[in-house]
């Protein structure tokens, strides 16, 4: 396999391109001139893309499995001259991915190297797994080393929590089907004050055999905690959950016993089992066939997994989310439910396709786009979290599915400007944010709607019961009038002023009069 990024430029259609401009003699010199700048310009790279193959680990097209004794090794690394790696040791047999060609050519028929069924676990495939485990010192760079299973993760997420005390803080926000902990990451400065930073929510691997999601979340987790700038600049003002692997269930099967399941965990999809228009859609890619993929569950929010996430999300109300899978080579925007309207103005379109503005892709077929779905679809977190709390919550599909390691770090490269962009536009647009208090200065939640907000799913917005604060992303051309309701309170209308700022706004809210002569008469 060529592992070297290639154009797609095509040099004899440039030359065919070339002969017909010339031979037109009566062409005008504007319009020469004009297609010669076009041709230049597409020479110069303007109008090529570089790509990556699609070639996953795994795919038995383009690899073959073998395996031979550890005596051979030297034998083998004489026969490969040493180019060949060696994936994965177990009971005195090397594992080795041989291309296809290759193998055809001038392996198949070398005795002591046979191949291997193509349905195993992908521990075989991945490559550099076993040395991540047997490594005993701890470094951040060491988790750009290779693909990561459950096992790993668990020892990575500790280690950073560890490392970085100031940081990084280690959760289990519940348990799996088969009792195995959902880990999560917060972080934050705690060096400064906690109080009312904005949540934030990035996760991974709901679907566990798009391994390469869990990368996207290591390069969150590395990217800020390398950088003081980052640090600085992010953790200062949110706290940022990060959940590299929400289906260990599904991991555990992916990795251990075959690389051709693991979407599930292992019964349900945990991304159709969301309580929001669950099973609704009707359509195959949220199926309620037991042996579909897309299998959606018996009940909705059944499942051990999605409680722990809706569970998180009730306690935190994240302004804003990513989950990342692969390998649509797009953005996904809530509502992803075809039927379903989006509030008016439309913020979460606004910031998404700013999100997807000038990504470089290395998908070899497909730019990089923002879209409302790929295909019908119900019951995903996404729409759950944007219906129940207003999060501004996207799915990001990566550009390849599990490919040489070595290739995910041009891919995270490509990519990064994606969940740096929604911080940064969290950071710098302008925003409503209010800290809304009782009559005893308590915390409280009250419901908050304005009269430049159109809803048409029924949606609500209420601030958070423990810190009060309201969040909002606001269009900066609307000046709205806020309404606060709370039973029992009075109900408060002002003007909002939206700021750039993450100073809230307090508000005091007052017992209702007729309650309180209610409540005197009544003594």
């Amino acid at each position: 396999m060529n592992k070297k990024i290639f154009s797609e430029s095509e040099n004899k259609k440039d030359n065919k391109r070339m002969k017909l401009i010339f031979k037109n003699g009566k062409s005008s010199l504007i319009c020469n001139a004009f297609i010669l700048s076009l041709f230049f310009c597409f020479q110069c790279g303007s109008f090529s893309r570089k790509t990556i193959p699609q070639i996953p680990l795994g795919d038995g097209s383009h690899w073959v499995l073998a395996s031979f004794p550890e005596s051979k090794l030297t034998e083998f690394r004489n026969l490969t001259n040493n180019k060949i790696q060696i994936r994965y040791r177990e009971k005195g047999l090397s594992y080795v991915l041989i291309p296809k060609k290759d193998w055809d050519l001038s392996y198949k028929n070398i005795e002591w190297i046979r191949s291997e069924k193509q349905n195993l676990g992908f521990k075989y495939f991945a490559g550099n797994y076993q040395n991540q485990t047997n490594k005993e010192l701890f470094q951040l760079t060491d988790t750009k080393l290779g693909y990561k299973d459950n096992n790993l993760n668990e020892y990575y997420l500790h280690s950073i929590a560890k490392r970085y005390p100031h940081l990084a803080e280690l959760h289990s926000i519940g348990r799996s089907k088969e009792n195995r902990s959902i880990l999560a990451l917060s972080l934050s400065n705690n060096r400064t004050t906690n109080t009312g930073k904005i949540p934030i929510l990035f996760h991974c691997s709901i679907h566990a055999n798009e391994v390469i999601a869990t990368e996207h979340c290591y390069d969150i987790i590395y990217s800020i905690l390398n950088s003081e700038t980052s640090v600085k600049k992010y953790l200062d003002v949110f706290r940022i959950w990060v959940i590299p692997i929400l289906n260990p269930d599904g991991s555990e099967i992916f990795w251990q016993s075959s690389h051709l399941t693991g979407r599930k965990n292992p019964d349900v999809d945990l991304n159709r089992n969301f309580p929001f228009q669950w099973g609704k859609s009707g359509g195959k890619y949220s199926s309620k066939n037991r042996e579909s993929p897309y299998y959606i569950g018996m009940a909705e929010g059944s499942e051990l997994e999605t409680k722990a996430l809706i569970a998180l999300a009730n306690k935190q109300r994240f302004a804003a989310s990513i989950s990342y899978h692969a390998y649509a080579n797009s953005l996904l925007i809530p509502y992803s439910i075809e039927s379903l309207i989006n509030p008016e103005p439309d913020i979460a379109s606004s910031i998404g396709k700013n999100m997807t503005a000038g990504i470089r892709s290395f998908h070899p077929e497909k730019e990089f786009v923002a879209k409302k779905n790929l295909y019908p679809v119900d019951g995903v977190d996404q729409d759950y979290l944007f219906f129940q709390h207003g999060t501004l919550a996207y799915v990001m599909e990566s550009s390849h599915l599990n490919p040489e390691y070595h290739l995910t770090r041009t891919i995270m490269d490509s990519f990064r400007p994606v969940w740096t962009g929604l911080l940064d536009q969290l950071l710098d647009r302008k925003k409503i944010i209010l800290k809304i208090s009782d009559e005893k200065d308590s915390p409280t939640e009250a419901e908050i709607s304005s009269d430049s907000i159109q809803f048409f799913q029924g949606e609500k917005r209420k601030s958070h019961p423990e810190t009060g604060i309201f969040f909002q992303i606001w269009d900066e051309n609307i000046i709205p009038n806020i309404r606060i309701e709370k039973k029992g309170y009075d109900t408060i209308v002002f003007p909002a002023n939206p700021k750039q700022t993450f100073q809230p706004e307090t508000i005091r809210l007052e017992k209702s009069k007729d309650l309180v002569e209610a409540t005197n008469s009544e003594k």
